[in-house]
């Protein structure tokens, strides 16, 4: 994840012009964060690794949905087939009177 998560970073920052010095004004962050994201590295000198609040406060900061910054964005799955049930229908669905709560337990 670090790796493609600090290319995506530093990709979407730059497109929306901005420094790191202001990245982290914007997010709450210190610059010195928004670095070691950006080159996938932290004081341990292990992958960063970031919370799902830094996540959510760097989507904020650049105007984007959080999930852009994540591995995998706009990538279709392929060799997926469509789910069925045990007695063979294709589709998923709850019927007659179950509600959610019944379905969930």
């Amino acid at each position: 994840m670090g790796f493609e998560f600090a290319r995506q970073l530093r990709t979407w920052r730059r497109r929306r012009g901005l420094s790191q010095r202001e990245l982290a004004e914007l997010s709450g962050l210190s610059r010195t964060h928004i670095s070691n994201l950006e080159r996938n590295d932290n004081n341990a000198r292990t992958v960063a690794d970031p919370q799902l609040s830094t996540l959510y406060r760097l989507a904020a900061a650049l105007d984007v949905a959080p999930a852009v910054l994540l591995p995998g964005y706009g990538v279709r799955p392929t060799g997926v087939g469509k789910l069925s049930s045990p007695s063979g229908s294709s589709h998923l669905g709850v019927s007659g009177t179950e509600t959610l709560d019944s379905v969930a337990g």
